[in-house]
């Protein structure tokens, strides 16, 4: 009877750690499958990430090319209006040059025209005062006596208003 004791405790030793083991690899095969279920999650989330990545990098790069050609056309848009500028100022500068040649002729015509006005006034002027014995008398008078003795048809010096007409400051 030793003999089978012996071996009948041989035999449970053996058996429970066979037990043992088993529930310690169950354990483990438990804990291997929860660890497979987070690691099934974790790809179908960076699965759904990278579809969510690869429409927004496909909309970003539509947006890219989309600017892109707005930017081609604004630079060409630019390029054109930068011509059309040019030519502008081209063409103000030649206006320029024609106002400046018009304006400095009309300005030298109306200077002898002044002039010539001027000096026939004055030439007018002494004549009569040396002729007649009042000495003392105004200019208004004397310019209307002028025009009186020319016939009404004296050249006037011209208006503060003409002057301003043809850009001269008095």
């Amino acid at each position: 009877m030793g003999l089978i004791t012996t071996r009948d405790n041989d035999e449970l030793k053996t058996l429970r750690r066979e037990r043992d083991r088993a529930v310690a690899l169950e354990h483990e095969a438990s804990t291997a499958k929860k660890r497979i279920a987070e690691l099934e999650s974790k790809v179908n989330a960076l699965e759904r990430a990278e579809a969510t990545s690869k429409k927004s990098l496909e909309y970003t790069q539509q947006q890219t090319q989309d600017a892109e050609e707005t930017a081609r056309r604004l630079a060409d848009d630019l390029a054109r209006l930068d011509e059309a500028d040019k030519a502008r100022e081209a063409e103000l500068v030649q206006l320029r040059a024609k106002v400046d040649s018009h304006s400095a002729a009309e300005v030298g015509l109306l200077v002898n025209v002044a002039f010539s006005c001027l000096t026939s006034s004055f030439s007018v002027i002494s004549l009569f005062v040396t002729s007649h014995s009042r000495t003392n008398w105004s200019i208004s008078e004397l310019s209307s006596r002028t025009e009186l003795q020319r016939g009404g048809s004296a050249i006037r010096p011209a208006t503060p208003r003409q002057l301003l007409v043809y850009g001269l400051r008095l």
